[in-house]
């Protein structure tokens, strides 16, 4: 069941307290500060934010008064609804939900539920918290999202995060023609997850180097040098 909680900027959101996301946000306002801490200084004025797999949305509701706009991705129905919930009453008018799961192409997938203890590990492919049961959600990819429509023509500069269980090179490879806009971007890369899609976390950093990007490790130190071993990475366009 859902529990109150105060994000580290003060608004007021539902989290799962059972959930480890919902109860580090209980207790200290924030999941991973450190990763916060890391995007903050991005979120400017004429950012518009993409927050790919949004969960609850702490992301998007600290982007929220920062930035032009939010465009948010959240397949899970469970998580959506708490999202939806959570920026309802955000009292934010610059944020667009999606209850779409982001890849290379639009379509139809399957993604397998997380075990309540981490609702954020649902995924596309079976990881070690799935619990078995699955559930038929829709695809976008981010530049049929973007230049599909008006979108693009508002773009100044723009903000990425995607942590969406080993998904990410598939959402990367979505976002070819995105990605020529040097976006600055911050993603989840472990191997594990990314072997369940028959890639490699190598594969996914060559996938941005190849484009001109300059690799960090986000760690509890703010970001260093890129070290494999580190799971979060930000990744910021040369010069």
């Amino acid at each position: 069941m859902p529990t109150y909680a105060r994000l580290g900027n003060g608004l007021r959101v539902k989290v799962f307290l059972g959930d480890i996301i919902g109860c580090h946000i209980w207790h200290s306002g924030w999941y991973e500060p450190h990763l916060v801490n890391a995007l903050k200084p991005f979120l400017k004025p004429d950012v518009t934010f993409f927050d790919v797999g949004a969960n609850i949305g702490q992301y998007t509701l600290l982007s929220a008064p920062l930035v032009q706009e939010v465009h948010s991705f959240e397949p899970f129905a469970v998580t959506y609804n708490l999202l939806a919930w959570n920026v309802k009453h955000s009292g934010f008018s610059n944020i667009q939900l999606n209850q779409f799961g982001v890849s290379d192409h639009p379509g139809i997938a399957t993604i397998f539920e997380a075990n309540v203890s981490n609702t954020g590990g649902a995924s596309l492919r079976r990881t070690p918290v799935s619990e078995g049961n699955q559930h038929t959600i829709q695809t976008v990819a981010l530049d049929e999202y973007v230049f599909g429509s008006n979108l693009f023509k508002r773009l100044k500069k723009v903000v990425l995060k995607i942590d969406i269980e080993g998904a990410e090179l598939l959402a990367l490879e979505g976002s070819r023609e995105l990605l020529k806009l040097k976006p600055i971007l911050v993603l989840e890369a472990l191997d594990e997850l990314q072997r369940g899609f028959g890639r490699s976390r190598d594969e996914l950093t060559c996938f941005l180097k190849s484009r001109g990007y300059v690799l960090l490790s986000l760690t509890e130190n703010g970001p260093t040098p890129y070290e494999i071993h580190c799971p979060n990475i930000l990744a910021l366009p040369e010069g």
